[in-house]
């Protein structure tokens, strides 16, 4: 079977450059159904290196790029996007359509289904991720264009459903992980999928693509995972949804190998790791190091933990195996509001760790983010003041989205804040910053949000953290991204006065 998997656009239909950082989930399963016979390309709508570069302005300027996703994502927008995207179709002419689909491109997902429809109507379309396994009977029985659903983990469900579909038959009732429609019309969601208890059976992520004039062009692997799970259940994380707080771990061995392929055949030599917790497994994370070591293999490399699952042993290790940034999820400077969102950590340690990052001369990122329920104008100005006081390299911040399979959607359910019968299809969550305190009134959140992004841009363009982040810009591998980066800064600059 021919099977196009597809990440629909999101941040390019908001004019928003992004990184070259795809999601791992769609390459997995692209791997998985080419290993057992199948021909199936993975294909971003988002991805792609010739989109310009936009940074987070101001509350203003993402309300306007909502409101320019929106009026994309309707019956009467002429992006070429969604031209190029038939055209890619027509070009490969899949039997198996697959699409990726979150929570904030679910307005995308449902056009793009459409579109596959118009072009062949005997092409399957076969949804999956958090969104559409939250929501699976509402899409199933509203969106006539989308056939079948996966729940959970994908490989081996996309797998199953493709043998199926291939030999014409319409038995899906054993295939577990599924959702579709009865011959009567009525919803059925088999029963769940167990997790993959073996991870190394899967081979190494495909490639993913972006279409350009007749070509599918591939994007350099620089993002991969040695885990998936979290043991974690912060109340504004969707995570286990899908990996319902089960985590398992690939062998070292396994995923030294997948670098050391990745090393042969490209230029880029770094790689970001997209563990929920890649410091989860001390023992694990030893020996993985100690495997980069012992073979020499040069890379360098970024990850992202959480900061209780760090100590000086373990910067030690990953210092000499090539680690040069670590990304940290603070969310809040109050320690009231991380008790509240059920996150588990302590603000001293997070002064302890950055401490230690400095001793080893590790560059680090903070996560922070504003909004959470109950949340103060006080709240808000500890969260500054631990980011000042913590000095990271870099700081992406971001506003809270209750997202549908987590508590605090459920809280926003029960304050009636949110109207759960238009939820699946994405006009709950249609903007990017909404204001959830219940304590702050909107004008005032709004520019609090303005102004802790103006303060997260002074910190990100400080010289001397563009002169730390060097390594991980890859400039000696790549000397075009010095370009690139200055045009970016300059963009930037020019949008900011623009709108001031």
């Amino acid at each position: 079977m021919k099977i196009l998997l597809i990440d629909p656009p999101y941040n390019s239909l908001r004019r928003i450059g992004t990184s070259l950082n795809y999601p791992l989930g769609l390459a997995s399963i692209a791997a998985f159904l080419n290993k057992h016979g199948h021909q199936a390309l993975y294909l971003s709508m988002d991805v792609d290196p010739r989109l310009p570069a936009a940074n987070t302005l101001s509350y203003r300027d993402m309300t306007s790029r909502d409101d320019l996703f929106i009026r994309e994502t309707g019956s009467e927008s002429t992006n070429p996007i969604w031209d190029n995207l038939a055209d890619a179709v027509k070009c490969f002419r899949p039997q198996i359509v697959g699409i990726s689909t979150i929570s904030v491109k679910i307005r995308s997902v449902l056009k793009l289904s459409e579109i596959i429809k118009q072009i062949d109507s005997g092409i399957s379309v076969v949804l999956g991720g958090h969104h559409s396994q939250i929501f699976a009977k509402e899409l199933l029985d509203n969106a006539s264009a989308v056939d079948f659903i996966v729940m959970g983990e994908g490989e081996e469900t996309a797998l199953e459903l493709a043998e199926e579909l291939g030999r014409g038959s319409k038995r899906f009732d054993s295939i577990r992980g599924l959702a579709f429609r009865e011959g009567s019309g009525k919803v059925k969601i088999n029963e769940a999928r167990p997790l993959i208890k073996d991870l190394d059976i899967l081979p190494p992520p495909e490639h993913c693509h972006y279409y350009d004039r007749g070509r599918f062009i591939p994007v350099p692997k620089i993002s991969i995972m040695s885990s998936r799970g979290c043991p974690y259940s912060c109340h504004y994380c969707a995570t286990n949804n899908i990996w319902r707080m089960s985590v398992r771990w690939r062998s070292p061995e396994n995923v030294a190998a997948e670098i050391k392929g990745i090393l042969a055949n490209q230029k880029e030599k770094y790689l970001s790791f997209y563990d929920d917790c890649f410091t989860l497994d001390k023992a694990w994370l030893l020996k993985f190091c100690e495997i980069i070591i012992k073979e020499k293999i040069r890379i360098n490399w970024q990850c992202i933990t959480s900061l209780n699952l760090m100590e000086e042993e373990i910067f030690s290790h990953i210092v000499k195996a090539g680690c040069i940034k670590v990304n940290f999820a603070i969310e809040s400077g109050s320690q009231r509001i991380l008790e509240s969102a059920n996150k588990r950590i302590r603000l001293d340690n997070v002064k302890k760790i950055f401490t230690l990052a400095k001793k080893y001369k590790i560059s680090t990122a903070a996560y922070i983010m504003l909004g959470f329920p109950g949340e103060t104008e006080e709240d808000i100005r500890l969260t500054q003041a631990i980011i000042r006081e913590v000095k990271p390299n870099w700081v992406y911040c971001s506003i809270l989205m209750p997202l549908p399979g987590t508590k605090y959607y459920e809280i926003c359910l029960k304050d009636k804040l949110l109207d759960p019968e238009s939820a699946w299809r994405g006009e709950t969550l249609k903007r990017t910053i909404m204001n959830f305190t219940g304590t702050i009134g909107d004008q005032r959140f709004f520019e609090l949000v303005d102004e802790t992004f103006y303060f997260c841009y002074k910190i990100n363009t400080n010289w001397i953290n563009l002169i730390k982040r060097m390594p991980v810009r890859n400039y000696l591998v790549n000397p075009l991204n010095i370009l690139k980066d200055v045009r970016r800064t300059f963009e930037y600059i020019k949008n900011r006065q623009h709108r001031e």
